[in-house]
């Protein structure tokens, strides 16, 4: 296994929970890498075919990874299938007892490449670059997903991540 000082890239994504512990997407290894504290040893990995995207719920503990994968055909094309996985994270009295399952996944009609990944409010947001749009999910604290369609279509570029801005508007 590598470390994160080796040549392992690219690394598509990470987040740091309210825990310190960092959580590393890595779509070439196929693997998140989960690091307690952010910037000690590596606790645990989850295998996870191409990693692009993360977000957290820090209330439920709950880590979702945007990934996707391609399925061969006779005709030398790729069917791409992707998909959003739920992941509980569990922590002990230590770092050394860091624990983490998944619980669900969810698709979405024209989902193809989720890359952008951000939880607000009871709700996930996934910019997808191939439609160049930004989706949503309703993200209940069970760790089920409901997908609701597309809140912005025809981006103007290839969207990789987004910030929410909270103002007086």
């Amino acid at each position: 296994m590598r470390t994160l000082d080796e040549k392992s890239g690219p690394l598509r994504d990470i987040v740091i929970d309210e825990s310190g512990c960092s959580h590393v997407a890595d779509r070439v290894d196929g693997l998140v890498r989960h690091y307690c504290p952010a910037d000690g040893d590596l606790v645990a990995s989850s295998k996870v075919t191409n990693p692009i995207g993360l977000a957290l719920d820090p209330e439920a503990n709950l880590l979702y990874v945007g990934s996707y994968s391609c399925t061969e055909r006779p005709s030398s094309t790729c069917a791409v299938h992707s998909r959003i996985m739920v992941f509980k994270l569990h922590f002990g009295s230590s770092p050394k007892k860091f624990e983490i399952e998944k619980i669900s996944e969810a698709v979405a009609p024209s989902m193809v490449h989720p890359a952008g990944l951000l939880f607000h409010n009871e709700t996930l947001f996934v910019l997808e670059q191939t439609t160049r749009s930004l989706v949503s999910f309703t993200a209940r604290r069970d760790g089920n997903l409901t997908y609701h369609g597309a809140l912005l279509k025809d981006l103007p570029d290839v969207p990789e991540q987004m910030l929410i801005s909270f103002d007086d508007c």
